[in-house]
């Protein structure tokens, strides 16, 4: 019967293989550097969406304060 390798042993594997393996180091780096763009990406877009959503619960404020007074 083959021996299943446990996670712990994946994980050696895989630091002893990105070691060996410049193109494979390469790749996980560029595959990191992506991920952290897309990431700064999320956080902009959701600062942004914060703001417009501010700026909507304003403008309905101003809204319903007219609706009153007429």
């Amino acid at each position: 019967m083959t021996k299943v390798p446990t996670v712990p042993e994946l994980k050696k594997a895989l630091t002893r293989e990105r070691r060996k393996n410049k193109r494979l180091r390469a790749v996980i780096d560029q595959l990191q550097e992506g991920i952290q763009e897309v990431s700064e990406g999320v956080v902009a877009n959701k600062r942004e969406l914060d703001v417009q959503l501010t700026r909507l619960a304003h403008l309905q404020a101003e809204v319903d304060l007219l609706k009153r007074r007429s």
